[in-house]
């Protein structure tokens, strides 16, 4: 009984860690996601701050 029981909570242990792997994973992606559009933003202001001054 105590070899099942032991096996059942290493299998729980091994989804909890894969979750977890997955929720970084994820986290990992919204963080990309924010830096190119903070990059597509940085961008456009430089053009737009470029034009206004072609334009003075």
């Amino acid at each position: 009984m105590q070899l099942q029981e032991t096996r059942v909570l290493a299998q729980g242990h091994e989804r909890l860690g894969q979750r977890q792997a997955v929720v970084r994973d994820q986290g990992a992606d919204k963080a990309h996601a924010g830096a190119h559009q903070e990059a597509r933003r940085a961008r456009a202001r430089q053009e737009a701050e470029g034009r206004g001054e072609g334009d003075a």
